[in-house]
């Protein structure tokens, strides 16, 4: 499953598919001119069942403190699943109110699965999280939805900003382990402008080993949490809603050897142009991966074969000393002994989706997700 914006045409939307398959749709909500904004958070890490030994039993409903706001009526948080002995399926959704007949991740045995959740919050300011088989549970909030929100949706037309695996790309190789790429994103052309956050598709292919990527503003320390998490040799795509840095970038950190695809689909944007916060600054130390993408993949870059090598919140530091930025430790505590490299790319520009303005997005989440309430778009 993974959580899909798409911009309405004609009072509907269309989907298409590379093979003939089944297609489950649940409607998450629409953005509208009037309705709820955005105020971005973290990210933040407000529940790992792992740490407290506490797995999801099957059909067990915990209610999710995710440090709401006053005032805060939806969260958007990325929840990861890591399944146990039988495949399943988890639903978010608003304590207090009955159990939707959707899903939010589907999952198999002894996988990790990640995706952008957005749902409505209980009386109480709760999330509630449902499994139909035993899972451990972790959510990362990267926003806020309310009234007050200050950031509204811009949807633009998808544009491919990064594809590794192509010579013409604007970067070429996979990452390397532990390794940051910087996307800027302001200064893209036809970009709205006073952009605070993005959302994106972001695509893990051919990694040399478990991992995981963790999309975030940058200028600050890469956070204790994850975006994507992915397995050797597959393609593992997710939504990610992340905030930009003060400059107007955003960074992806990679745990493991891995190509990676961003697809740009909307922004969010401040309603009085205020200009993002400023974040800690991280130390530039541009360095690819001196190897080739032909090379075996026989080294251990990304951690053990466990469920720890997948979670994002086994980057327990990132600390800046000088100009010599390193992770200090990864994968369970084991020492990293190189530094973190970190590269700048150009690309392109990029739409607002054809057709539309500012004024006319009514945009629809299509996502195996369940509420509806309205998101507010961006005014003119």
């Amino acid at each position: 499953a993974n959580a899909v914006p798409v911009t309405v045409t004609d009072g509907g939307v269309t989907l298409s598919v590379s093979t003939e398959v089944n297609v489950v749709a649940d409607l998450t909500g629409a953005f509208a001119p009037t309705g709820n904004g955005l105020t971005p958070a973290g990210p933040t890490r407000v529940l790992d069942t792992r740490s407290t030994g506490k797995p999801l039993r099957a059909d067990e409903i915990r209610e999710v403190d995710v440090h709401a706001p006053a005032g805060a009526t939806g969260v958007v948080a990325t929840i990861a699943v890591i399944g146990g002995e039988l495949p399943g399926f988890l639903t978010a959704f608003a304590c207090g109110t009955t159990l939707p007949s959707t899903s939010n991740i589907n999952f198999a045995a002894q996988t990790v699965v990640a995706n952008t959740v957005v749902s409505q919050l209980g009386s109480t300011g709760k999330l509630c999280v449902r499994s139909v088989a035993d899972a451990h549970v972790i959510v990362d909030v990267t926003g806020y939805l309310s009234a007050t929100g200050p950031l509204s949706y811009q949807a633009l037309a998808p544009t491919r900003l990064l594809d590794t695996r192509s010579p013409t790309s604007i970067y070429t190789n996979r990452l390397a382990a532990q390794q940051v790429i910087e996307l800027p994103i302001q200064p893209l052309a036809g970009m709205p402008s006073k952009v605070w956050s993005v959302v994106a598709n972001i695509t893990a292919v051919g990694a040399s080993n478990l991992g995981f990527m963790t999309a975030y503003p940058c200028g600050g320390s890469v956070p204790a949490t994850s975006s994507l998490n992915f397995v050797p040799a597959k393609s593992v795509g997710a939504l990610t809603v992340s905030s930009i840095g003060s400059q107007g970038s955003l960074c992806i950190y990679s745990s493991a050897r891995a190509h990676l695809i961003v697809d740009l689909v909307g922004v969010w944007v401040h309603d009085e142009q205020a200009a993002p916060h400023a974040p800690q600054r991280i130390s530039p130390a541009d360095q690819g991966d001196p190897r080739s993408p032909n090379d075996p993949d026989n080294d251990n870059a990304g951690g053990e074969d466990s469920e720890d090598a997948f979670s994002g919140g086994d980057v327990h530091e990132h600390d800046v000393h000088g100009e010599e930025g390193h992770i200090d430790q990864i994968s369970g505590g084991a020492t990293a002994d190189k530094q973190a490299s970190r590269v700048v790319v150009e690309s392109g520009g990029c739409t607002v989706a054809p057709g539309q303005t500012g004024s006319q997005l009514p945009v629809v989440l299509a996502a195996l997700i369940g509420l509806a309430w309205l998101g507010r778009r961006r005014k003119r």
